[in-house]
């Protein structure tokens, strides 16, 4: 993830890249919050299943310097892929204690850009920061790859990954990010209800509220979703997505949810670089409420054994059919 204008604030343009990768904290305050049952089941296959998730992840590298776009290779018939066209962190919000606890989740101090500002940014705009160089690429491009997309059977396989893009916006193809890792999913298709919706018990109460997804669509198993985002590995416990078609024939997706969760042990060893101000060498975890830090409000959740504590990770996207040259 890349920084999109050179005035922002250098420790809200990391946290826009490091968005998903929530950290615990030792000093937790009020009882967090226990998760209930995801979403409801489709005819014939299930929709959502109890609570197992942590949230998606949105925006991811665009490759380094010198690395080569989709445009160069021969578009897939066997495969259809859509690439994330906006995405927003619904649950939950991004505070820094430094700054009087301001919540930056929309709006930066001093008119500066918010995180889900930043991110959508990165969707449509190739800019150098002080982490990675203009390479050519679009600086965040999360796809899912269907083999093959059949939006009326009852599902089938599908692959998440983060890919190469070319600018400018809207890219012609995008080929794999060799950073980059083919993650194997499989998706049920719903006509109707509710495909997908946060696990009971999850949300903070912060408006816009994640909003659930509603068929016709598509929904994903639970996976592990691995991602790279500001060059940090950050994985996601259980992540679930789904979105309802849009068009005949497929053009994109609309009414997008990611959910998934971080347990507080593993969010414990992503460290911000010492190169971000005012939270550079600190945990993630300094940027998310538990109970004690900006204000009474503990955004932690119970993860999906039951047990584990840490957070749910939701956002809301939406996509948009390219053409993909990668295997």
């Amino acid at each position: 993830m890349k920084s999109f204008g050179g005035a922002a604030c250098p420790c809200v343009l990391f946290l826009a890249s490091a968005l998903l990768g929530g950290c615990g904290s030792d000093d937790s305050g009020s009882a967090p919050r226990s998760p209930g049952s995801g979403g409801t089941g489709g005819a014939g296959a299930t929709g959502g299943s109890s609570a197992t998730g942590g949230n998606g992840g949105a925006g991811g590298s665009g490759g380094g310097a010198g690395a080569t776009g989709g445009s160069g290779g021969t578009p897939s018939t066997t495969a259809t892929a859509v690439r994330v066209s906006e995405i927003f962190l619904r649950d939950p919000h991004i505070f820094l204690e430094a700054l009087l606890c301001e919540d930056v989740t929309e709006m930066a101090p001093l008119g500066q850009k918010g995180v889900n500002q930043m991110f959508n940014d990165g969707i449509t705009q190739d800019q150098p920061d002080g982490m990675t160089p203009a390479d050519g690429n679009l600086d965040t491009s999360f796809l899912l790859i269907f083999r093959p997309l059949d939006p009326s059977g009852s599902g089938g396989d599908a692959t998440f990954t983060q890919a190469l893009c070319p600018a400018p916006h809207p890219p012609g193809a995008c080929n794999l990010d060799p950073n980059a890792t083919l993650q194997p999913v499989t998706y049920t298709n719903m006509q109707s209800g509710t495909c997908l919706e946060p696990p009971a018990g999850t949300t903070g109460g912060y408006s816009p509220a994640p909003a659930p997804t509603t068929g016709p669509c598509a929904v994903s198993n639970p996976f592990n979703m691995e991602v790279r985002l500001g060059g940090i590995p950050i994985e996601l416990e259980g992540a679930r997505m789904a979105a309802q078609y849009m068009g005949d024939p497929i053009q994109g997706l609309v009414e997008g949810l990611i959910y998934g969760f971080m347990s507080e042990a593993k969010a414990q060893t992503t460290v911000l670089p010492s190169t971000i101000a005012l939270v550079g060498g600190q945990p993630l975890a300094n940027v998310l409420r538990n109970g004690t830090r900006c204000g009474p409000q503990n955004d932690m959740d119970t993860g999906p054994d039951g047990t584990t504590q840490g957070w749910y990770f939701m956002l809301n996207f939406k996509a948009q059919v390219v053409n993909w040259t990668g295997p």
